[in-house]
């Protein structure tokens, strides 16, 4: 694609955005849409985005054809649904998740590129996109990186950051008050807040700390001697180590009652010779807890600041189903505003969103290149910058991070074959293959430039481009190198590995598509 052209598109697609809006807002152009629930292409796809990774038109299609209820049951009841050419594609990857450090004999250390391969082809490839989504959300809530837990389980091999996964992938759509109690015994978490360390001569506060104010209640639902005691409860949680054999241990939960206090111990009003778990039940006896994992599910998936009248019928939806996430996440997608003018493109995407939503949007399978990008636009999977998790919503731009967003689309579609990647410590070969555009233009008959721009404009953005936008993007079909108007024609093969590249490009640049 030709800089300098497309260039001067960019600038007149921004032109045509902006006079499209009238007034410069911070939400991105699209046509206004009816009031009222249609299940149509359009919030079919607006369900995609949120519950899942987006979807390909011919997903699309098939979700409007079957109907609401039954996408969202197969979204939740994602048991239902057969993963398993997906789970032996990623197999045969045969993706190196740990890795020997050649300067220590021994030491065999977590893979922080593969792992993001490895989890990046899931979010691509997988059928069971609400179980990624949330998979994805629970790392970010219970955020723990591999700056400090790079340890590898030594009789499995695995990096204990995705047994931790594991864990997640388990409850993602269970019980949260189970994935808590199974958190506060996960060697990944005991070794990141600490609580390894933690014994009754000299209790430990961080796990305790971050068990209330992040993990479960919130700031300000508690007191600094809640925190205190709450920590006494967590003394002697640890995991079989011995530091004068290191080769002798496992990072398998291990209570030690000599490194525990016995004591009584008052927390949130309640006294008694509470253990770990019984701090545990007593939160999630509390009202706010429920309030405050819905509050944030919500913001997660429909949109920031939702009204507080909404969290407590939520959180009264989730403790009447005993911390069941099920029928919280059914009344999410259920409730009118998940598909209200407010909520609708109304979520800047992150760049693992962005990234993934593209690959499925274009039919594409190799996540090869896409830990590049993603951190260059500051994010990687299993290394959020602390313990409070990512940023969100316009966090994820700066003139920097949109560049790299801008390139990662742009670079993904200059690939015209098959790119090797060679692995340098295994051999193992991997393709990424490039975006079949010729078969994309004769299998949905595409015989025109308002063909072509309709069917990327419904492909990558639901449809949600506005008549100017369109008249420019199909202005860009015409031009020629020199700047003039001329014919674009479909039968040839040179056109549509130019124009059709260079327009799909121009389409993954207008303001609505950085969204959700």
């Amino acid at each position: 694609m030709k800089r300098p052209l497309l260039f001067i598109l960019i600038l007149a697609l921004a032109g045509a955005s902006l006079a499209a809006q009238g007034p410069v807002t911070t939400r991105p152009s699209f046509p206004a849409r009816d009031p009222g629930f249609t299940w149509d292409r359009a919030n079919a796809a607006h369900l995609m985005r949120r519950a899942g990774f987006s979807a390909s038109p011919q997903e699309i299609d098939r979700m409007v054809s079957q109907g609401f209820i039954a996408t969202l049951d197969e979204l939740l009841e994602y048991e239902t649904v057969d993963d398993s050419a997906m789970e032996e594609a990623l197999a045969a990857r045969d993706y190196q998740l740990s890795r020997a450090v050649p300067q220590v004999e021994g030491l065999v250390l977590a893979n922080p590129v593969e792992l993001n391969r490895w989890w990046l082809y899931r979010m691509i490839n997988s059928r069971r996109q609400l179980l990624e989504k949330m998979t994805y959300f629970w790392h970010d809530h219970f955020a723990t990186s591999l700056q400090e837990v790079n340890q590898v389980k030594p009789s499995t091999g695995r990096p204990l950051i995705l047994i931790q996964q594991d864990t997640f992938r388990e409850h993602a759509l269970g019980n949260f008050k189970d994935l808590v109690h199974d958190m506060a015994r996960d060697p990944a978490m005991l070794i990141w807040l600490d609580n390894f360390l933690n014994v009754r001569n000299q209790p430990n506060e961080n796990w305790a700390r971050e068990l209330l104010e992040l993990f479960t209640m919130g700031v300000d639902q508690y007191t600094e001697e809640d925190i205190q005691e709450a920590a006494r409860a967590f003394t002697g949680w640890t995991f079989d180590f011995d530091r004068m054999n290191p080769d002798e241990f496992d990072y398998d939960f291990l209570f030690i009652p000599v490194l525990h206090d016995f004591g009584p111990k008052t927390f949130l009003g309640r006294t008694g010779n509470w253990n770990g778990d019984d701090i545990i039940n007593i939160i999630f006896e509390q009202d706010v807890t429920a309030e405050f994992i819905a509050a944030k599910l919500w913001e997660f998936l429909v949109y920031p600041d939702p009204d507080p009248g909404l969290i407590r019928q939520l959180g009264r939806v989730l403790r009447e189903n005993g911390y069941e996430l099920k029928p919280l996440l059914r009344a999410i997608f259920r409730h009118p505003e998940f598909f209200s003018q407010r909520a609708y493109r109304g979520l800047m995407k992150a760049p693992v969103e962005a990234g993934v939503a593209f690959a499925r949007e274009m039919e594409l399978e190799s996540p090869e290149f896409l830990p590049f990008f993603i951190n260059q636009m500051n994010q990687l999977l299993f290394l959020p910058p602390d313990v409070g998790g990512w940023t969100s919503g316009v966090g994820w731009v700066n003139t920097s991070t949109l560049l790299f967003r801008y390139d990662y689309y742009n670079d993904m579609l200059a690939i015209r074959q098959p790119v090797p990647v060679r692995n340098r410590e295994t051999d193992v070969v991997r393709f990424v293959n490039p975006a079949d555009l010729e078969g994309m233009v004769q299998r949905y008959g595409l015989v025109s430039e308002e063909d072509v721009v309709d069917h990327f404009v419904d492909r990558l953005l639901a449809g949600d481009a506005t008549a100017d936008e369109k008249l420019v993007l199909e202005d860009y079909l015409r031009r020629q190198a020199d700047g003039t108007i001329g014919e674009f024609d479909i039968a040839n093969p040179v056109h549509i590995d130019t124009k059709v590249r260079g327009l799909a490009y121009l389409v993954t640049l207008l303001p609505a598509y950085q969204t959700n």
